[in-house]
């Protein structure tokens, strides 16, 4: 996950889809307080939470002893939350620790009434007195005081700091015919499956590479692929050992 993943469009799915904020007005940018949309979004859904329902999510992330997918990551909020239905909330507070840190909370809620201000009779409808002071207190317990937080910033940075991230990948299976001298009859067939990776580049560009795999070829890839995730699996259990042994020695 890149640092601007609040601005990537199509990663946020708003949980109240009758909720359509403005995209930002020339005034906010004359006035240096534009805010990207999907940041908006997530800090709204954030300010319409209970205070006492993000205590279990903080609670639960410091149970984590490494770092996961993102998709992981969201499942283990939902659950915390106890709405595993509702990907939107998750996917906004994993953003939101993610994204923010205890420096930058105070600015964020600056550019946020600033925002309002800018506009108060259309835009406090999505940031009330009520719903600012229930955001500070959100914040106050996801970001400032989210020991665990700061923990889990710091390793997507790292994680990121070298290599393209990956997007997805995609394969497409064809049947190519293979004629005889003439071209006038089908001898035989080959097979091939065309593997397409999108990532992203370390400076945000998006780009692909595509190969041409033989059956093989695939069945080599599958067990290099078994081979690394059994790989993973002991770091896994090395992790947990080292991760005990450290909270030991704060103990001690």
């Amino acid at each position: 996950m890149s640092d601007n993943e609040f601005l990537e469009g199509d990663d946020f799915q708003p949980t109240d889809k009758s909720t359509s904020f403005p995209e930002p007005s020339f005034q906010d940018i004359l006035s240096g307080i534009a805010i990207p949309t999907e940041m908006l979004k997530d800090l709204y859904t954030i300010s319409k939470l209970e205070t006492a329902a993000l205590s279990s999510v903080v609670q639960a992330l410091g149970t984590l002893d490494g770092i996961g997918s993102q998709e992981s990551l969201e499942s283990l909020i939902a659950s915390a939350l106890g709405s595993d239905n509702d990907k939107g909330i998750a996917k906004a507070i994993r953003r939101t620790v993610s994204n923010l840190d205890s420096n930058s909370v105070a600015a964020v809620l600056k550019s946020i009434a600033k925002w309002v201000d800018v506009d108060r009779e259309n835009r406090q409808d999505f940031f009330s007195e009520q719903s600012i002071d229930r955001l500070i207190a959100n914040l106050d317990i996801l970001v400032v005081k989210n020991i665990s937080g700061k923990l889990l910033r710091k390793a997507e940075r790292l994680l990121r700091d070298v290599g393209n991230e990956f997007r997805s990948v995609k394969f497409v299976c064809d049947l190519r015919p293979v004629f005889d001298d003439p071209r006038k009859h089908v001898d035989a067939f080959v097979i091939l499956a065309n593997m397409r990776i999108r990532y992203a580049t370390q400076g945000g560009d998006q780009e692909a590479f595509e190969l041409a795999l033989t059956e093989d070829e695939l069945a080599r890839l599958r067990k290099d692929i078994d081979d690394a995730l059994a790989k993973v699996e002991v770091l896994k259990t090395l992790r947990k050992g080292l991760v005990s042994s450290q909270a030991d020695q704060e103990r001690t």
